[in-house]
């Protein structure tokens, strides 16, 4: 699929999920948000919905079925963590929340349905729908705020990856991999 053959608003994919109903969703580098049903396309952009970007660069659904959205490439020009129930548009950011910075770049939600964002070189965010917790490697053991990837593994395990190493936090505690002591290079 490309934008020559297809209704995709931008060739520049930066994220994509696969919801409940199998349905796509795409974030583009600057065209917004792309569903995808099989069939039809379904554009959500700064200028047709309440995405306050159109730089998506992460995607992520929960278990209730809500989609979980990253963006932002400037922390002044929109972005942040945005819910979308399908319906309805909830955007947090510096201003209306504890978010300290706009700039979401990696997603992930665990089974008690809190949602983790790695906010831009600011370390990861865990957020459970009322309260706010942010993990720094200045006020915990994770080894870096530079975080590249996160995901939740089926025991419940937060596994976050940095420039300095793997971090594994599970209640309360972390466990650090790195080349100086694990088999990585």
């Amino acid at each position: 699929i490309d934008k020559s053959n297809s209704q995709i608003p931008d060739d520049a994919i930066i994220a994509l999920e696969i919801d409940l109903n199998n349905n796509i969703w795409i974030g583009t580098y600057e065209s917004g948000l792309a569903k995808y049903d099989g069939t039809q396309w379904t554009i959500y952009n700064k200028s047709n919905s309440e995405l306050p970007t159109d730089f998506v660069q992460a995607i992520k659904y929960d278990k209730q079925g809500t989609l979980w959205i990253g963006s932002g490439k400037d922390k002044n020009k929109g972005g942040g963590l945005i819910k979308f129930d399908g319906v309805n548009w909830t955007i947090y950011n510096m201003d209306n929340s504890d978010l300290p910075w706009n700039i979401i770049s990696v997603i992930a939600t665990d089974s008690l349905n809190n949602v983790w964002a790695v906010i831009k070189d600011k370390g990861v965010v865990k957020f459970d729908g009322d309260l706010w917790k942010t993990y720094t490697e200045e006020n915990t053991d994770l080894p870096s705020n530079d975080i590249s990837a996160i995901v939740i593994d089926f025991e419940g395990r937060t596994w976050i990856g940095t420039d300095k190493g793997l971090a594994k936090y599970d209640d309360d505690k972390w466990e650090i991999f790195n080349s100086a002591n694990s088999i990585f290079p």
